[in-house]
C-alpha cells in the first residue's frame, strides 16, 4: 500500500514566481513520480498480462486469443494509475495544507479538479501508448497458424491478420469512455473516503471485479460459457466501457460485429473447436446500453465530485 507522504514539509508552492495552475501541475507531477505503485503497476502488470496471453496463444496456436486480451492490457494500465495513484494523491492533497493555500490564491475547485484530471489524462495516454506498442510488438510474429474458424473451414492466420479485424473507431470511443469514467469514479472515491488504505482496497476490489466480470481474467470464450457473468457485470459501473473494448477488439466472423454503433448485429467470437451453437458474446441490443451508460455515469460522478469536494479534510 502507498505510504502516506508528508505534504507539509519539504514542499513549497511559490505562486509569486509561477502561475498557480502551473505550480499545482508541477506539484502533482512531482508526487506522481514519487509514488512508485502507480507508475510501476501501470507498466509491470500489463507486461505480465501480455506474456501470459501471448504464451497461451502460441501454445494453443490460436493468435486471436492474444488479440482478445487487448482490452485487458488497457484496463491493467488505466486502473492502477487511477485507483492507486490519482485517488491517493487527491486524498493526500486534501489532508494537507496546500489545498487551503490554493483556495486562498483564488483557485476554484473546478480549476483544481481540471488540472488534476488533465495531468492524469496525459499520464494515462502516455502509459497506454507505451503498453500498446509493447503489445503490438509481439504481433510481429510471422508464424502462420492453421485455424478452424467455421463449419470445418481451415484458414491460415497470423497475428497481423487478427489485428486487422480490430474496429479502430469503436476502440478509440470505448477507450475514451473508459478513461473518463474511471478517472471520475476514482476521484469520487477519494472525495467521499478519508482513509488511504480503504481507498486502495476499494480500488483494488473494483479492478478485480471489473476484470472478472468483463472477461479479462478468463479467456473470452470461457467467460461466454458462464453466461450469468455477463449480466452480473451490469452492476459494475466501470465494466461498461471495458465490454465495449471487447466488442471492438475480439476476433469475429465479419467486421460489422466489431462495430459498437451497429446495434442490429450480434458480436460472435471465433473459437476452436467449433460447436453447434455460435459463441455470441454480445447481442445487438446490449450495445446501446454499454455505450450510453458510461456517459450518464461519468456525468453523475463529475457532478458528485464537485458537490462533495472539500478543500481541506484533516
Amino acid at each position: 500500500m502507498i505510504k502516506e507522504r508528508n505534504f507539509n514539509k519539504n514542499t513549497q508552492l511559490d505562486f509569486s514566481v509561477k502561475p498557480k495552475s502551473l505550480s499545482l501541475f508541477l506539484l502533482i507531477n512531482k508526487y506522481f513520480w514519487k509514488s512508485i505503485i502507480g507508475p510501476v503497476f501501470g507498466v509491470l502488470i500489463p507486461f505480465i498480462f501480455i506474456l501470459v496471453f501471448y504464451g497461451m496463444a502460441t501454445a494453443k496456436e490460436r493468435p486471436y486469443l492474444y488479440i482478445n486480451a487487448f482490452s485487458g492490457i488497457i484496463v491493467f494500465t488505466v486502473f492502477p494509475l487511477c485507483f492507486f495513484s490519482l485517488a491517493a494523491t487527491n486524498l493526500e492533497f486534501r489532508k494537507s495544507i496546500f489545498l487551503r493555500k490554493l483556495k486562498n490564491e483564488s483557485l476554484t475547485k473546478i480549476q483544481y479538479l481540471s488540472i488534476l484530471i488533465g495531468y492524469y489524462l496525459m499520464i494515462i495516454f502516455g502509459f497506454c501508448l507505451l503498453n500498446t506498442c509493447i503489445f503490438f510488438l509481439f504481433c510481429t510474429n510471422p508464424t502462420e497458424y492453421k485455424v478452424e474458424v467455421q463449419n470445418n473451414f481451415i484458414n491460415t492466420l497470423t497475428f497481423q491478420d487478427v489485428i486487422s479485424n480490430i474496429n479502430v473507431l469503436s476502440l478509440i470511443v470505448s477507450f475514451f469512455l473508459l478513461i473518463f469514467q474511471t478517472i471520475s469514479f476514482a476521484l469520487l472515491i477519494s472525495t467521499i473516503i478519508n482513509n488511504p488504505i480503504t481507498i486502495q482496497f476499494a480500488g483494488f476490489g473494483v479492478m478485480l471485479l471489473t476484470l472478472t466480470l468483463s472477461g479479462q481474467i478468463l479467456p473470452i470464450v470461457q467467460w461466454v460459457e458462464i453466461s450469468f457473468l455477463k449480466y452480473l457485470a451490469l452492476i459494475n459501473p466501470i465494466g461498461y466501457p471495458v465490454n465495449l473494448m471487447n466488442i471492438a477488439t475480439i476476433f469475429t466472423y465479419t467486421p460489422e460485429m466489431n462495430d459498437i454503433f451497429n446495434f442490429a448485429i450480434n458480436t460472435e467470437v471465433i473459437y476452436k473447436p467449433v460447436v453447434a451453437d455460435n459463441y455470441i458474446v454480445y447481442f445487438g441490443w446490449e450495445k446501446p446500453i454499454l455505450l450510453f451508460t458510461p456517459i450518464i455515469l461519468s456525468s453523475i460522478f463529475c457532478f458528485l465530485n464537485i458537490k462533495f469536494f472539500k478543500w481541506i479534510n484533516r
